[in-house]
């Protein structure tokens, strides 16, 4: 930890995935985009991910889902965004355009493997970044967090712009063997630009970190004869 211009600012990775104010976030790990014919599109990110979260949980690290969301007959689609996935899919027609995570369809669903504990956080998001018209921000604040673990889909995609916006006030971690997307050349090019601007480290090393702390869990109790 090193203490400039009356701020503190951590300069190790124990310090950047400190339990205590650090908050794991999931962004978009949901049917429609870790799924095809029912098989997982990434099972090796998503095992690493749930290793992850199980140690998150552990810890008592603060664990935020965040759920890409479209309502019905796109009611939370602007033009603009509407004209991005015209872009993204080179489609000349809007009404072509494909309709992923319908809101209350399976699609919409975060995945089975990692799905949230019954008090987790869930926040639904609405664009590319999940501090857009969101109460992610607050809830970070709320809670004392200083440092913002990222994982989940896309790279280039939806962690690409929430990780954007969280450095302007977080520390943003990317775990890279957390993120996926199917287009492996901009998955790979958004890697190379991660590591530039944020700190970009493997789930195994903040596993060896956390395993250093105790559990926060509370004891099951068993019922006495």
């Amino acid at each position: 930890m090193k203490f400039a211009y009356g701020k503190e600012i951590p300069t190790s990775l124990e310090d950047l995935v400190d339990p205590k104010r650090s908050a794991l976030i999931v962004i978009d790990v949901q049917n429609d985009y870790a799924r095809e014919d029912g098989k997982l599109l990434f099972p090796e990110m998503v095992n690493n991910l749930r290793k992850v979260v199980d140690e998150a949980r552990r810890v008592g690290v603060l664990v935020i889902y965040i759920q890409d969301t479209l309502l019905p007959d796109r009611f939370s689609d602007s033009p603009a965004w509407v004209r991005h996935y015209m872009l993204g899919e080179k489609k000349n027609d809007p009404e072509t355009i494909s309709a992923d995570a319908i809101q209350g369809s399976f699609g919409h669903q975060i995945v089975d493997e990692i799905k949230p504990l019954p008090h987790e956080l869930v926040v639904k998001k609405y664009r590319s970044s999940a501090f857009v018209g969101t109460s992610l921000d607050l809830l970070l604040r709320s809670n004392g967090i200083r440092n913002f673990i990222a994982t989940g889909l896309v790279t280039y995609g939806c962690v690409e712009s929430t990780c954007r916006d969280a450095s302007n006030e977080y520390f943003v971690v990317v775990l890279q063997d957390c993120v996926e997307a199917k287009r492996k050349d901009l998955h790979e090019a958004n890697l190379k630009i991660m590591e530039y601007r944020y700190d970009l480290v493997t789930s195994r090393q903040v596993i060896d970190i956390w395993k250093k702390y105790p559990s926060t869990r509370q004891p099951i109790a068993v019922p006495t004869k």
